[in-house]
């Protein structure tokens, strides 16, 4: 993931996820546009042979928005068999539905996923308080950390800071916000400051 802040370690015994590079995974599929599921180990060893400090299955380079429901759990499933707890999985459990989101994220909780990775719900654009209101109900029901993915250029949703900044407060699940941002830059020093700015510490 480009960036990453907000990563709060402390509200329900979560522990910081990882340092470094979390990479997102390809899905393997064969030329009859089924799932290649028996590539996904190789594919898996050699990122964390290259020294990636986690992994993401079914972000954006796992084309899980092209994938039936039951597929993407067959391909969360074999990442993380074939990931052997030798790096954290975070899971990427995004759908447009609330209810199927909430599906996938119990699914990739009760499968041994250490977080998840969700974007606002995409196409439909829902309002800043709609796609808060997703966020909160998805917390509600994993205990695993939620990764808010916030890629404004392929959901139409533009949380601003102080949006990001109250889920992080309410506690529950959400923990880190990770950005696809053209103005990353800012966007990024103010949630930084957000989070700084309680506690004292600017180191």
């Amino acid at each position: 993931r480009p960036h990453t802040a907000l990563n709060k370690p402390d509200t329900m015994n979560h522990k910081p996820l990882f340092r470094g590079v979390c990479a997102s995974s390809i899905t393997p599929f064969n030329p009859d546009g089924s799932l290649a599921l028996n590539r996904i180990k190789p594919h898996i060893d050699w990122l964390i042979a290259e020294g990636v400090s986690a992994i993401s299955p079914l972000g954006s380079s796992g084309e899980f928005a092209g994938m039936e429901t039951d597929d993407r759990k067959r391909v969360l499933e074999a990442s993380i068999e074939a990931c052997a707890g030798r790096v954290p999985i975070v899971a990427g459990t995004h759908h447009v539905s609330t209810r199927l989101t909430i599906e996938l994220s119990k699914h990739a909780e009760k499968s041994g996923a250490d977080a998840l990775l969700i974007v606002p719900p995409y196409y439909m654009a829902p309002t800043p308080s709609q796609t808060m209101d997703h966020y909160r109900r998805i917390a509600e029901a994993v205990s695993i950390p939620v990764v808010l993915y916030h890629n404004i250029p392929l959901t139409a949703v533009d949380l601003r800071t102080s949006h990001l900044a109250r889920l992080f407060e309410e506690g529950g699940s959400l923990t880190i916000v990770a950005t696809a941002l053209i103005d990353t830059g800012s966007r990024m020093d103010e949630l930084i400051f957000q989070e700084f700015k309680g506690t004292g510490n600017m180191e």
